[in-house]
């Protein structure tokens, strides 16, 4: 009988500490920058640490950094932020956790997380060729409510997106 052990996520708080490894997995996987709308391609440190200090400088934003139990290994970022009544949420893992279930297990603990901070409804957005991402909203009772086209100039401009919507409030 073989063995094998399986990389299971954890979530922290994201700091600006998080830059150098953040910057590491993203440098070299532009096909996984391309799926984000905000992260630049060719990340260096010091972009990861405006994107980083932009994105946890209010109340509002949850961001988190996805380490793996165990080691602590930065694996990618999972978080929402903006008001309760419509926050968004964005996750991505690195090149090399992909395909064992991490995205799943992350966003399913950020939802938790949601949950636990009141948060009655949650959107996010996927580009259409996107379907892995799409597969783990709808995997967590995410619905696509339509489309849009949005202004991402780090992606060359107007940009068709898919939209997804979860309520966790039972009264909305």
């Amino acid at each position: 009988m073989s063995s094998f052990r399986t990389i299971r996520p954890l979530l922290r708080p994201m700091c600006v500490d998080d830059a150098a490894a953040f910057a590491r997995l993203l440098r070299s996987d532009p096909e996984g920058v391309r799926m984000t709308g905000s992260i630049p391609e060719h990340c260096t440190e010091q972009q990861a640490v405006q994107w980083i200090a932009k994105r946890t400088a209010s109340a509002a934003d949850r961001m988190f950094a996805i380490i793996a139990d165990g080691n602590g290994e930065f694996m990618g970022g999972v978080g929402f932020s903006g008001p309760v009544d419509g926050a968004v949420l964005g996750y991505w893992i690195g090149r090399p956790f992909r395909g064992q279930g991490l995205a799943t297990e992350a966003v399913r603990l950020a939802l938790e997380h949601a949950r636990a901070v009141r948060v009655r409804r949650l959107t996010a957005d996927t580009f259409p060729h996107n379907l892995t991402s799409a597969r783990i909203l709808c995997k967590h009772g995410f619905r696509l409510t339509g489309t849009a086209m949005r202004n991402l100039p780090l992606r060359g401009g107007l940009r068709l997106l898919h939209l997804y919507e979860l309520l966790l409030d039972p009264r909305d």
